[in-house]
């Protein structure tokens, strides 16, 4: 079955100063953590991160309700993410550079990726899935 996932972008609301920036990344997962919510996939950046997960309507709720008292909040719903795996045989040639011009087209909602380790997740909306899935097939 296909769970419905939901990405949420988390930023750091520097104006209120209610988390000093250092924890903020810190206070943000503590919250997530104590309502059980799974996460496959997560960005950060400086005052700002996110996740995608398939937590139910309820505790999504209460994870936003927590969070907006520190932090802007914005969820979008029905959300993939495609995991790429570089392959031994064509071992460095999907570039960085290859990967935005590839998917120049695509709005992406999320990128992440291990260094070194070959592979990337990419999260975009449900309804560019095969957009996506049919240029990695085709190249």
């Amino acid at each position: 079955s296909i769970r419905r996932q939901r990405q949420m972008c988390i930023r750091d609301r520097r104006t209120l100063e209610a988390v000093a920036s250092f924890r903020f990344l810190e206070r943000a997962l503590a919250v997530m953590a104590h309502y059980d919510m799974p996460v496959f996939a997560m960005a950060s950046s400086a005052g700002s991160f996110s996740v995608v997960t398939g937590a139910d309507a309820s505790a999504l709720q209460n994870v936003c309700k927590e969070l907006s008292v520190f932090a802007e909040v914005t969820v979008e719903k029905e959300v993939e993410v495609i995991c790429v795996q570089e392959t031994a045989e064509r071992k460095g040639e999907m570039s960085e550079k290859g990967l935005v011009t590839l998917l120049k087209d695509i709005p992406l909602l999320m990128v992440s990726s291990e260094e070194g380790s070959g592979s990337v997740s990419l999260t975009v909306r449900r309804k560019d899935r095969d957009k996506v899935l049919n240029l990695f097939f085709t190249c």
